[in-house]
């Protein structure tokens, strides 16, 4: 009797698990991982995953999926792999703190979509080499570490220090923000990608500072020169007419700056541009543009190590 009844309490847990794995696939989820480094080594690590919710039923996925108890198995497969890194790389005060999920459904009028954010701290993730004044990155990437597959990936290193180098060559690099950045993981092999960071030597921070005069001087340069023109002018030049200030101006969505930018630039720009132009994290650039992409306002191709994004004739009717 107690077998029967195990048997059946084994085939309904099956059964259910592989409903839920049904669900999620039937979602098309666009996954970013972000991994900040910390100066001790360790490594927060943040998945957001987006899904588009076209239908009634998606929605109703997406909350069951996002609701269930089984991340608790999620929480188990992380424990696995940082046992193995331990393992495999003899430092065995590696540890991770516990997993914390949140999921969000947000709307528009024109789309839908439904995001779940994955987040834990994972305790010496990277080698540091302190004779040296080295971080280095990447004995830890085994295989199903990227938990959720293809995605893209975005390494952030600490303050006062610098890429010394890293491999597979990343699409991606802003020494503004301190992030590295791959579009896709398809090219990594095991313990790929590799980074060494270095602490910043003295000569680093004093070509910063002598970026930073330099800039000074032409800035000032340019407004002493402007002065200088404008005291040169006829005392008896006509004062332009200043108009009177018009009502506020609606102020614009995302997806309405991008649109206009790209018209003024004959209808193509990098990402990369873009995320320059408006201050946007890569991450919110990323989604923005998928979001767009995905309503057929704009289409995106790799050209070389950079993403294209280009208006469609759709964007035209807006």
């Amino acid at each position: 009797m107690k077998v029967r009844l195990f048997a059946i309490l084994f085939l309904i847990l099956f059964f259910f698990l592989s409903w839920i794995s049904f669900c999620e696939s039937e979602l098309d989820w666009i996954t970013v991982y972000e991994i900040e480094i910390g100066v001790n080594g360790s490594a927060r690590w943040i998945i957001e995953r987006k899904t588009f919710l076209e239908t009634e039923y998606d929605e109703a996925t997406f909350n069951y999926y996002s609701s269930l108890e089984y991340h608790y198995e999620l929480s188990s497969n992380i424990s696995e792999l940082v046992k193995t890194a331990r393992l495999k790389t003899g430092r065995w005060n590696m540890t991770y703190e516990p997993l914390t999920i949140t999921s969000s459904i947000f709307r528009s009028t024109t789309v839908t979509y439904g995001v779940m954010t994955y987040q834990y701290d994972w305790l010496e993730f990277a080698n540091l080499v302190p004779d040296q004044e080295r971080i280095e990155i990447g004995d830890v990437f085994v295989d199903g570490i990227f938990l959720f597959g293809n995605g893209e990936l975005i390494v952030e290193y600490p303050p006062g220090y610098v890429v010394a180098e890293s491999f597979p060559v990343p699409d991606e690099t802003g020494e503004s923000d301190r992030t590295i950045i791959w579009d896709g993981l398809e090219s990594f092999s095991v313990e790929e990608p590799r980074i060494t960071l270095r602490k910043k030597s003295f000569m680093d921070i004093l070509n910063e500072y002598v970026l930073l005069v330099v800039g000074v001087v032409v800035v000032g340069g340019a407004g002493f020169s402007g002065f200088w023109l404008l005291k040169r002018r006829k005392k008896g030049e006509a004062k332009p007419i200043v108009q009177a200030p018009g009502p506020d101006i609606e102020i614009e969505d995302d997806e309405d700056r991008v649109i206009r930018l790209l018209k003024a630039s004959h209808g193509s720009l990098f990402q990369s541009t873009i995320t320059e132009q408006f201050g946007f994290s890569k991450t919110k650039t990323s989604l923005l543009l998928a979001t767009m992409e995905k309503k057929g306002i704009v289409k995106r191709k790799k050209k070389g190590r950079k993403k294209l994004v280009m208006l469609t004739e759709r964007s035209e009717e807006l």
